[in-house]
């Protein structure tokens, strides 16, 4: 027995617990190394006192209530023979407050009643729970007074809200947490969102990628209480309280940055639609200003081929005269003196007369072609300016093409500027030479039609591609190899006939020829 006693004692002693006696007379009688070491005291301060004493218990446990009073009551239940467990504070020999939970039992040794005090140490375990309370608090506080908008509600749409902070709903116009519980999400939000999205379809989507990735965020309108829209980022996050699935909505009011935006949007368009003009009148102005310095480049072009043509004109005139009076001489003698070979004679003389003709005509079509002033009221026989471009161009058309000539059985005249209408003439004449292949065919209609002359040139050549028929008239574009036109020429020929008060068309198609006509006002100044 002796024995058994000893390990008994060597287990008291070394066990981790906190292990006291006490006896039916409620006081200490023993205790071991652990319940010492937990108290910081020396066995003389514990043995021979009550659990309450003053010593080592404070006055009042947590719940209010003296510890004189709650530990007679316990130690009379237990004395009835129950097996208690309860939380009490006792002091550490420095003052410190010391939380334990307390597992009291009787036992008999020697035909007395004792018990059996175990403390399990909950320094740190009421450590941490006062440092959960504080965090709940903290989050509590921060959850309620937080700026941006915050509810909880169920994953099924059509479950109400079940928690929110004063952010969201004073945000939506609401006096109290009240009026929003029990509303879903749908309830407050308008049937269609901005984009014309179905709302409903839209919180599926963004719900179920929620559960999905665990966290959300997107752009959506909420309703206020009175109906008015209300812009906010939202981001949703997938939360667990009590084993059961909440959505968490963050809200943030973006209503004044939605607005900014569609401002800075608005101001964005704007500002493109001013460069954009600003684009097209620079633009143009340059076209303009290429298409003048294009003109006067032709103009002094046109100037200089003037000057040079009314020189060689002129230079031609002379022996042409010398040439007319042998001529004349020569046909006189002969009438006078006659001739053995008359036939042979008058032949030649023939041939000289149709050369000298011929020549003469040439230099009367360079010298009106040559003409250059700004004159518009001079009187223009369209009829004799045709001929003299086609005899100008007859170099081109010899053995290739067929001239038709259907001209109206009548002068015709306009008032103008008589070397401007060569050229335009000249200009699409060449045009319609060019266009030509084999046993081509040009054929020149002019007509009356009320006030106006009308001049038709056809031709039978390649023709234009409709999609080109728009740009023809702008200035450099054509169609001709690199080095082979300048782009100008009908650009030049519709400026003329619009300074003389008139239009020009154009009908073509590939590979089936080209018709112009030209309209121009009959015997009319066009600058009265």
């Amino acid at each position: 027995m002796q024995e058994d006693n000893k390990i008994y004692r060597r287990l008291f002693d070394s066990a981790n617990a906190a292990i006291l006696i006490l006896n039916s007379k409620f006081v200490f009688i023993d205790c071991n190394e652990m319940a010492l070491k937990i108290l910081n005291r020396p066995k003389k301060d514990v043995l021979g006192k009550t659990p309450v004493d003053e010593t080592i218990s404070p006055k009042f446990q947590p719940n209010g209530r003296r510890s004189s009073e709650m530990g007679p009551e316990i130690f009379h239940s237990a004395m009835q023979g129950n097996d208690l467990q309860f939380e009490w504070i006792h002091l550490k020999k420095d003052g410190t407050e010391l939380p334990v939970e307390v597992s009291l039992f009787g036992f008999n040794a020697s035909n007395r009643k004792n018990f059996f005090v175990i403390w399990k140490d909950l320094t740190e375990v009421k450590q941490n729970e006062e440092k959960l309370i504080e965090s709940e608090e903290r989050f509590r506080t921060i959850y309620s007074k937080a700026t941006d908008g915050v509810i909880l509600h169920s994953p099924d749409l059509q479950a109400g809200i079940t928690h929110s902070n004063e952010a969201a709903y004073k945000i939506l116009g609401y006096d109290s947490e009240q009026g929003l519980i029990g509303k879903t999400v749908l309830d407050i939000s308008p049937s269609q969102q901005p984009d014309g999205s179905q709302t409903i379809d839209i919180a599926k989507l963004q719900l179920a990628e929620c559960l999905e990735m665990g966290q959300t965020r997107f752009e959506w309108i909420h309703l206020k209480k009175d109906g008015s829209p209300i812009w906010f980022d939202i981001v949703l996050t997938k939360i667990s309280l009590q084993e059961e699935v909440y959505i968490h909505s963050q809200w943030r009011d973006i209503t004044e940055k939605r607005k900014y935006q569609e401002e800075l949007i608005k101001h964005r368009n704007h500002l493109e639609e001013l460069v954009k003009e600003r684009t097209i009148d620079l633009e143009k102005a340059l076209k303009d200003l290429k298409n003048t310095q294009a003109q006067l480049i032709q103009s002094e072009k046109m100037a200089s081929l003037g000057i040079l043509t009314a020189g060689v004109a002129h230079e031609i005139n002379n022996p042409l005269n010398y040439i007319m009076g042998a001529y004349v001489g020569l046909d006189n003698y002969f009438k006078q003196e006659g001739s053995s070979d008359e036939q042979q004679i008058l032949f030649l003389l023939n041939s000289i007369k149709t050369g000298i003709d011929r020549t003469s005509n040439i230099v009367k079509g360079l010298n009106q072609f040559s003409r250059v002033n700004s004159i518009f009221d001079e009187n223009c026989n369209i009829h004799s300016i045709i001929d003299n471009c086609l005899l100008m161009l007859n170099s081109k058309v010899v053995n290739k093409t067929v001239i038709k000539k259907k001209y109206i059985d009548e002068t015709i005249e306009v008032k103008g500027n008589v070397g401007k209408l060569h050229q335009v003439f000249i200009n699409i004449l060449t045009n319609a030479i060019h266009a030509l292949v084999d046993n081509g065919e040009i054929v020149i209609t002019t007509n009356k039609d009320n006030k106006m002359i009308v001049i038709q040139i056809s031709d039978n050549g390649c023709g234009i591609d409709k999609k080109h028929i728009s740009q023809i008239m702008d200035p450099f574009f054509t169609t001709k190899a690199p080095g082979e036109g300048t782009g100008l020429g009908l650009s030049i020929t519709y400026s003329i006939i619009k300074e003389h008060k008139g239009t020009i068309d154009f009908e073509s198609e590939k590979n089936s020829g080209t018709k112009v006509t030209i309209k121009l006002p009959y015997k009319n100044n066009i600058h009265e």
